[in-house]
């Protein structure tokens, strides 16, 4: 996954620095989504098992990503689209929320067990 995002950010910086990224944004674009599904198919395969509370959490979490991989699709396609650009802004906020709190939920557990 992380070799699929530093080829995502490479081509993206090297875009933006032979500033050709107007040309390139389809690109640009396709590779972003090609990154959240990439996320939404560990985390779908990751979290089978998962049941309870960490299984809802999975699953809510799943729900955001893939709302990232729409996003990310819409604005592709239109983009001068606010509500796309805005949705995957938000849903992007969602999961770096979501993974600051399943952190601070284990720190507490481990703090006070």
């Amino acid at each position: 996954m992380f070799l699929h995002l530093t080829i995502f950010a490479g081509f993206t910086l090297s875009a933006e620095f032979i500033n050709s990224f107007q040309i390139l944004s389809g690109v640009v674009g396709l590779l972003m989504a090609s990154v959240f599904c990439q996320e939404l198919f560990l985390l779908h395969f990751h979290s089978t098992d998962h049941v309870g509370l960490e299984g809802h959490y999975h699953w809510l979490l799943q729900l955001i990503v893939f709302a990232s991989v729409m996003a990310a699709l819409a604005a592709t396609c239109c983009r001068t689209s606010l509500p796309a650009a805005l949705v995957l802004f938000i849903s992007v906020v969602f999961q770096a929320h979501s993974v600051c709190f399943a952190t601070r939920l284990v720190l507490h557990h481990l703090l006070f067990l």
